[in-house]
């Protein structure tokens, strides 16, 4: 049957994007397939397996900003049982400056934003194995404080984690990856409802740790 690829819903200068499976439509002006996608059972309809280094290039400057954002997305991870390598699910930069989410060590998703080689911060979440086939959510949010700089957010499955201080991109990278970062840890995984937002959304309500955090 048709492959259902990636629909952009959004074209706009930084506007949210919302990456649908819905449609057996080509990628839209703009976005590119890297590699072969597979269609496969979204969390919501269809969904794509990215393998192989199988990935979407979206132009990053169609939605970032580098001092506020959300990376949203649903992940069902097709890797063995016992499998300890990284897969990225969503990357934008290069060695000096990136803003990464992966899974490593088989037990942690990470949210990486690294602004200056010198001094760059990550969020972590332990979740422990996921069984192969199981949908989780991911949720990775930053934004500008009056006190903290730069604070991450990240909530899997409802775990949260919280890094503060970090430092902006000192530019906008040409592509943000969906599936891999490129030529190296694919995400061996079905993604679906990737959402990537301009706009800060607390993934959670501000409980008391997030307005400590801001407080600072």
């Amino acid at each position: 049957r048709p492959l259902p690829l990636l629909i952009l819903a959004s074209a706009l200068a930084t506007a949210q994007i919302t990456l649908d499976c819905e449609r057996p439509d080509a990628l839209p002006a703009g976005c590119q397939a890297g590699g072969a996608l597979v269609a496969r059972k979204g969390h919501e309809g269809a969904g794509v397996l990215f393998e192989k280094l199988a990935h979407i290039r979206v132009p990053t400057t169609s939605w970032l900003k580098a001092n506020e954002g959300t990376i949203e997305f649903m992940v069902q991870p097709s890797w063995p049982a016992g499998d300890t390598g990284r897969h990225s699910f969503v990357h934008l930069g290069d060695g000096n400056a990136h803003i990464t989410v992966f899974r490593h060590s088989g037990t942690h998703v990470r949210f990486v934003y690294k602004g200056d080689p010198a001094a760059w911060r990550s969020a972590s979440v332990r979740t422990g194995p996921w069984a192969k086939d199981t949908w989780h959510r991911v949720v990775a949010s930053w934004h500008t404080t009056a006190h903290n700089g730069l604070v991450l957010y990240l909530s899997v499955d409802g775990r949260r984690a919280f890094a503060s201080h970090a430092r902006p991109l000192p530019k906008v990278p040409e592509w943000t990856l969906v599936g891999s970062r490129g030529q190296a840890e694919p995400a061996d995984a079905v993604l679906d409802n990737v959402v990537l937002s301009p706009t800060f959304a607390l993934p959670f309500p501000k409980e008391p740790v997030a307005r400590q955090i801001e407080a600072r």
